[in-house]
């Protein structure tokens, strides 16, 4: 609709008056019939949006080791309010497991976005990738989760072929366990993260690989309850896995507001302080630069160089 205010409008308003007794009382008249056409103009040539909701899967149990995705999706958000207008995030529970997740994503009631990797359930479910990787190659970087009691010299540990000599654990519906197969590697594989702590204590297994943006927080969360816990401190195993955001294919403007976001986050400065703020400190700690590396060529990656990868990845960090 197009609004057309003339000079007979105007006329017209003046008419329309009751005779005013001098031009004081008819200049605020005018200037209030103004006011009010200006406001009716404005609305209709800027309607008011409803708030863009964003539907990711979070668990405060199960996810509290993400914490640092959970607010990248907030500041994105917030840098494309201009573009984008407000918006309303929706956390979900229930669904745990990838496989279900994606399931969920298809639909595009329940979960309309969620961060993983290349090659996963979910980015093989009907959504958009967005190819930035939010944690800068951290997530292929894993230490050992151990028992302390336990009597292993990883220090012998320098190669492939020594690394495949560990009993390794991962959770079974883990998008990386591929990763691990591919390279001759049959981890024992506990349904969820905490069902690992429990079999570590009977020492079933030697190590339960964890990336260094989170195996702290875990540590942290999880010792009280499983004293014997402890972070390994010679080995950093490597596979390319990075982390995306992918988004139903139902929501194209949240994939585009998404990406945009993290754009302008990455020029002004923003995305690297964030990620300094959640990770430095425990990247410092974990010496991660003094470790003897070892690589897992990963078939999920489409890298032909994955091993020079991790080293020049390593020095970046």
């Amino acid at each position: 609709m197009k609004l057309l205010f003339t000079v007979q409008t105007l006329a017209g308003l003046i008419m329309s008056v009751q005779p005013v007794r001098s031009i004081r009382m008819l200049v605020p008249m005018l200037l209030t019939s103004l006011l009010v056409w200006a406001s009716v103009a404005f609305a209709l040539a800027n309607p008011a949006r409803d708030p863009m909701i964003i539907k990711y899967h979070f668990s405060d149990s199960g996810d509290y080791h993400h914490g640092y995705n959970v607010e990248l999706i907030k500041r994105v958000l917030e840098v494309t309010r201009p573009e984008f207008g407000d918006y309303l995030i929706q956390t979900y529970s229930q669904a745990p497991i990838a496989k279900r997740q994606a399931v969920l994503l298809n639909e595009g009631k329940l979960l309309n976005m969620q961060w993983s990797s290349p090659g996963t359930d979910i980015a093989g479910a009907d959504v958009i990738e967005i190819p930035i990787d939010i944690l800068r190659g951290l997530q292929g970087y894993r230490v050992c989760m151990i028992n302390a009691g336990a009597d292993i010299n990883f220090s012998k540990v320098v190669d492939l072929e020594s690394f495949k000599k560990l009993r390794i654990a991962q959770g079974s519906a883990w998008g990386e366990l591929p990763i691990y197969y591919y390279n001759g590697i049959t981890p024992l594989e506990p349904p969820t993260l905490g069902g690992l702590y429990p079999m570590l204590g009977f020492k079933r297994f030697d190590c339960v690989p964890l990336g260094v943006n989170e195996i702290s927080t875990i540590l942290d969360v999880e010792k009280p309850h499983f004293p014997f816990l402890a972070i390994e401190k010679s080995l950093l195993i490597y596979y390319d896995f990075p982390i995306y955001f992918y988004v139903s294919k139902k929501y194209p403007e949240i994939a585009k507001r998404m990406e945009l976001g993290l754009k302008k986050m990455i020029a002004s400065g923003e995305f690297n302080n964030l990620f300094n703020e959640y990770h430095q400190k425990n990247l410092a700690q974990l010496h991660v630069k003094e470790r003897h590396l070892i690589c897992l060529k990963s078939p999920l990656s489409k890298e032909t160089h994955q091993c020079e990868k991790a080293v020049e990845q390593l020095k970046q960090l």
